[in-house]
């Protein structure tokens, strides 16, 4: 079963709603809604840990698959899960992969790459997660206010510096 099945599956077993749920996790309504309707293998881990943590259940249990140590990365002293590769891993672990034709498996391992380009740019995902708990007029201020921070060269990237964002 996929991410959104097994969230509604729960949902049932422990008596509750999503709305239930948005209240008690603190998750919007519409996040959640758009988990299940979506039904698909993976949303952000931040939104795993925190309905599973409502819940009190594991991740393996809401994922559909295991979570293994090696699939924890250590990052900003805190700990991230790349859930698509983590479900990727699963996969791999549970034999799936082996009867994708080979050029199947070369654009597979190719999108992946892709994904995990996407996926391991945490300041992105850390902004767009304070972002999205903001109201309408919260997110035209900070819109307003990043716009004001990209006036100042202090704090503008250095064209020519590929190295800049260091730390």
């Amino acid at each position: 079963m996929a991410l959104g099945t097994n969230l509604k599956e729960i949902l049932k077993q422990k008596n509750m709603t999503i709305k239930d749920l948005s209240k008690k996790a603190g998750i919007s309504v519409n996040t959640l809604y758009s988990i299940t309707k979506r039904d698909g293998k993976m949303a952000r881990f931040d939104i795993i840990k925190k309905i599973c943590e409502t819940l009190e259940i594991k991740e393996s249990e809401l994922l559909g698959f295991d979570v293994q140590p090696e699939d924890y990365e250590e990052q900003n002293s805190r700990r991230n899960l790349r859930v698509y590769e983590v479900h990727r891993n699963s996969d791999l672990r549970n034999g799936y992969i082996s009867n994708i034709p080979p050029t199947q498996k070369e654009l597979i391992q190719a999108f992946t790459g892709m994904v995990e380009d996407i996926t391991d740019n945490n300041k992105h995902i850390e902004l767009l997660s304070h972002f999205d708990n903001l109201n309408d007029t919260g997110k035209e201020k900070a819109i307003e206010q990043v716009e004001l921070l990209t006036k100042i060269p202090e704090y503008k990237k250095d064209p020519g510096n590929d190295n800049q964002d260091q730390e």
